[in-house]
């Protein structure tokens, strides 16, 4: 389990996945509904280390998409810099809804789909 079972099953999905700095795996992504749909972007994951116990924190995204703003909530607010760089952004989304899911990479890929769908 862990962090390598997240990866393992991004990966069982189609994604190709890299390891980034600081325990964060990314993958390229295509948003499938919202404004920006179509859009070539990267998608990056604090891979937990007690997954799917605890599910991943929410997405840092490339490139950058929103103004950053601290306060407030989805879809403008609580978008903040990225430790990945200046061309990425963290979206803080976490799953609060994790309990009821199946605890898995499918179930992360679907709440940053709805978090892509509401933008």
């Amino acid at each position: 389990m862990g962090s390598a079972e997240f990866i393992a099953q991004l990966k069982a999905m189609g994604f190709s996945v890299r390891e980034e700095k600081d325990g964060l795996i990314s993958f390229p992504y295509k948003p499938p509904l919202g404004k920006f749909v179509g859009r070539d972007l990267r998608i990056a994951y604090l891979a937990p280390g007690d997954f799917p116990l605890t599910p991943p924190p929410g997405p840092h995204i490339c490139p950058r998409l929103l103004p950053i703003q601290s306060g407030g909530i989805h879809p403008s607010g609580g978008v903040h810099d990225s430790p990945l760089g200046s061309e990425w952004q963290y979206w803080s989304r976490p799953m609060h809804h994790w309990q009821g899911t199946k605890r898995s990479a499918r179930d992360v890929i679907a709440h940053l789909n709805r978090l892509f769908e509401t933008q």
